[in-house]
């Protein structure tokens, strides 16, 4: 199954989230935390759940599995020493070896305080992977490398830490990083003496902790020492960067000391990978997370032992007199066989620890003895069935090249050295160098924006320099020298006016380059304003719609209450069949008004005047049959009902002329109930009377 990209992004939040929370939480808080929809929360869960880095011990929790946390925290149990191997793969033998060793160490610190400790120096040319080989383990175990790096050149006499004097009394502050996994101190060589003096006595105590102002104070990080060598010293000399003559060999006993010696006997890729280990291994996990790690099994073999007898094989005097000690390097053996398979035997990881020390002190010169590797190769061959053997036997061998391109910087210099005192073949060199520059910066791909008569006039003076250069090598008196020289300066001012020319264009056409880049980005900015300016404009006006919303739906619920307030009072009188006694409907009726127009709903309408005669009838008529003779009509909604001002006897009881009366208003009312509770998606009233259809009007009988 193909996971979208925004979905491997929110994957690995997830696991982050987790990982700060202690590898469980509920749904609701990952989905707040992360900002995900109910959607977007289930098929992250799909997704985790299918490749099984997730399970749902209930409804509204998750919790990573061991796969999950090898997926997202760096560790399962059994597979540090897997990544160890492949984010340290490709690189230098003897950085490696380091390497591990201070893994090691790091980890024998925090899962045992009480352990010996034993620190690491980097001593060697610049660009050789001193700093960045500390940067590297800073990184594996979860902290930037800006924070354990401690810049000595610039630091004060105690850099350990501060005197604070509170009343009469000193105390002592450490510094913040005495308290991490580890701590750079870089640019050893550049410091003064009593710093070094003061780190010596607390970040590098053996012991970990330190009496300072009558208080032991812990210095739990792992110290790595990084410093120059001077670019002539060979030899022991090189070992006085770690201090006076009084300091280094203290500080050797302390410390697993790397000669990484000059840039040049490198290959640029290995370094590359000390430099970014994590580019080259993109899939490796981001840290080592030091709470998850198992902890050592107990050994019943004495490894200390078996430590101090490969180093009484493989030492010299000299290096017996610096080395740390078996009891500093047996939690370090302790804890690389938490590294190996698990069926793997203690011997296999006290042979391993040795071979990285060996490897990394071989860098030193008379402290390792010359065949060392062959007593190494007789312990692969004792446990040659043994899991994990195979990669002391890479170890060897790894350090086995080491050691050959070691010998090979070692001639080249010697050779340097010995055509060094040459005036002659210096200058020579100098010359041939020189001309063999200018040819290379006339190079047709570096001239981008050379015209074609400058690629011309480029072609023609490489040729030129090219002899000069060619006869310059085979050069060998002063005379033919300076007599070269003085044809070559001419060809070498041209080619330097050449490259300016060539250069002034590129400087141009950069510039330009840069005002348009520049003229972009503002563009973008101006274009990002516009449409925040938009997008702001569409919020204000979805905002306005939501509140005209709300208020038309207020209005139309005091609207929709009114018209209720006034409709049942007539469904009430609607519903009536029985009159009570000094009741009239009549002047009930006559009261009640429309609440649009404020109009009557019945009104009185009297009849045309009649003649004399005719009314005289009317009246005896009314006479003799004793009622009341009527003399208009009440209208209302189109029916009528004879009678006088003050009496109607088709109204004087409640029944269905009343009803008649009533109908076409409240059919009105209700209609208008109706159209305000569809509008606000209201259900209708359930006990509101049925309006029976309104009779036809009653005919007016002409009298």
């Amino acid at each position: 199954m193909t996971i979208a990209p925004q979905d491997l992004e929110r994957l690995d939040r997830l696991g982050a989230w987790l990982i700060a929370h202690d590898g469980h939480g509920t749904k609701r808080d990952f989905a707040d935390a992360l900002d995900l929809d109910g959607t977007q929360r289930r098929r992250i869960l799909n997704h985790a759940g299918a490749a099984g880095w997730i399970i749902e011990p209930d409804r509204s929790t998750v919790a990573l599995t061991p796969e999950g946390r090898a997926r997202f925290g760096g560790l399962a149990t059994g597979s540090a020493g897997a990544l160890l191997d492949t984010l340290l793969d490709g690189w230098p033998a003897r950085h490696r070896a380091l390497a591990q060793l201070a893994a090691c160490a790091i980890l024998a610190r925090r899962l045992d305080d009480d352990a010996p400790r034993v620190g690491f120096a980097l001593i060697g040319g610049t660009g050789t992977g001193k700093t960045a080989t500390a940067a590297f383990l800073a990184r594996l175990f979860g902290h930037e490398p800006d924070r354990i790096l401690v810049n000595l050149s610039t630091a004060t006499d105690r850099p350990s830490g501060r005197r604070l004097q509170t009343g009469g009394t000193w105390t002592y502050e450490p510094s913040t990083w005495t308290s991490g996994p580890l701590v750079c101190l870089d640019e050893w060589d550049k410091t003064t003496d009593t710093a070094r003096a003061d780190l010596f006595a607390t970040a590098l105590h053996p012991a970990g902790r330190a009496l300072v102002e009558d208080q032991v104070h812990a210095f739990a990080a792992v110290p790595i020492l990084t410093a120059n060598t001077p670019h002539a010293a060979r030899g022991l000399d090189r070992l006085r960067t770690l201090g006076s003559t009084k300091m280094a060999q203290p500080v050797q006993r302390r410390c697993i000391t790397l000669d990484t010696g000059a840039r040049s006997q490198y290959d640029a890729t290995a370094l590359q990978r000390v430099t970014d280990a994590y580019r080259w291994h993109p899939q490796a996990a981001d840290r080592l997370p030091l709470d998850d790690l198992p902890i050592p099994d107990s050994c019943d073999e004495d490894l200390a032992a078996m430590l101090n007898q490969h180093a009484h094989e493989a030492l010299t005097e000299t290096g017996l007199e610096t080395f740390p000690g078996a009891h500093a390097l047996e939690p370090l053996a302790r804890v690389r066989r938490t590294l190996l398979p698990d069926d793997a035997p203690a011997p296999l990881a006290a042979a391993l620890t040795m071979a990285d020390y060996l490897t990394v002190t071989e860098s030193l010169p008379e402290h390792v003895r010359p065949g060392w590797s062959d007593g190494v190769a007789l312990w692969c061959q004792q446990m040659s069935s043994a899991p994990g053997v195979a990669g002391l036997a890479h170890a060897l061998t790894s350090a086995a090249q080491a050691r050959e391109a070691t010998d090979r910087a070692d001639r080249a210099a010697r050779v340097q050295t010995a055509t060094a005192g040459d005036a002659l073949t210096r200058a020579a060199a100098e010359l041939a160098a020189e001309c063999k520059t200018a040819r290379d910066h006339l190079d047709g791909r570096r001239l981008i924006r050379a015209t074609d008569t400058q690629r011309v006039q480029a072609a023609g003076l490489r040729r030129l320099l090219g002899t000069l250069h060619d006869s310059a090598a085979r050069t060998h008196t002063a005379v033919a020298l300076e007599d070269l020289r003085d044809r070559a300066t001419p060809h070498l001012r041209d080619a330097a006016a050449l490259r300016a020319a060539v250069a002034h264009t590129e400087q141009q056409a950069a510039a330009r380059k840069a005002a348009d880049a520049i003229a972009r980005r503002e563009q973008r900015e101006q274009d990002k304003h516009v449409r925040a300016a938009a997008v702001r404009a569409q919020r204000d006006a979805e905002r306005m719609a939501r509140t005209h919303a709300r208020q038309t739906r207020t209005y139309r619920r005091e609207q929709l209450r009114q018209l209720r307030a006034y409709t049942q009072p007539l469904e009430r009188l609607y519903a009536r069949t029985s009159t009570g006694p000094n009741e009239s409907p009549l002047r009930d009726l006559a009261q009640i008004t429309h609440p649009a127009t404020g109009a009557p709903l019945l009104t009185f309408a009297p009849y045309p005047v009649k003649n004399g005669w005719g009314r005289a009838l009317e009246v005896v008529a009314g006479s003799l049959a004793r009622v009341e003779t009527p003399t208009g009509d009440w209208s209302a909604g189109g029916q009528r009902f004879p009678g006088t001002p003050t009496s109607c006897a088709d109204l004087s009881t409640w029944g269905p002329h009343t009803r008649a009366v009533l109908a076409p208003l409240l059919a009105h009312l209700h209609a208008g109930e109706d159209a305000l509770t569809n509008a606000l998606s209201e259900a209708p009233r359930a006990a509101r009377p049925h309006i029976a259809p309104t009779p036809a009007p009653r005919a007016i009988t002409t009298r």
